[in-house]
């Protein structure tokens, strides 16, 4: 009976995981925990705490400095509208969000702009 369980057990980690195969993806589940480190954007540390808690993967976060892209690749639920959206990050007052997007928030720090993926 032993053998039986540890060799299901086994085999169940062979099962496929759906995983995204992707550079620059982190687990930002338990961003707004103890260890909370703040971005000084409130509109992006909202985006990354609400993000963490909604999407069954971690996120990918590409780019560095004064342009990022913030994507959920899976949500929690089929009504929950976070991997829809593609969240561009831009830390500089001279440059705006690409043409097919829309402005989300906004502070001092940071401006957030949202694009839809099926565009």
């Amino acid at each position: 009976m032993l053998k039986k369980a540890l060799f299901i057990f086994c085999l169940a980690g062979c099962a496929k995981h759906e995983y995204i195969e992707a550079e620059n993806v982190y687990d930002v589940s338990g961003y707004a925990g103890e260890a909370y480190e703040t971005t000084n954007s409130p509109c992006l540390d909202g985006i990354l705490v609400n993000m963490g808690q909604s999407c069954t993967t971690p996120i990918q976060i590409s780019g560095n400095g004064t342009f990022s892209l913030i994507q959920c690749h899976k949500a929690n639920s089929a009504e929950s509208p976070w991997d829809d959206w593609n969240f561009i990050v831009i830390t500089s007052s001279a440059l705006i969000g690409p043409e097919n997007s829309a402005q989300f928030c906004m502070d001092l720090n940071a401006t957030v702009y949202i694009q839809n993926r099926s565009n």
